[in-house]
């Protein structure tokens, strides 16, 4: 599905095409995923949210 933004029926943009450094977004990912598999109190608090 593509998220395209018109105005006028003109193209005016596509929406999120970039959103960040992706390399960022994966280390910052990994990290939480570290955090909940071996810091206990950052597990019971994901454990409560879920």
């Amino acid at each position: 599905m593509k998220s395209l933004r018109q105005s006028n029926g003109k193209k005016k943009g596509e929406n999120h095409r970039k959103c960040g450094n992706q390399y960022l977004a994966w280390a910052f990912v990994e990290a939480a995923h570290l955090a909940c598999r071996y810091d206990e109190p950052c597990r019971r608090s994901y454990d409560r949210k879920k």
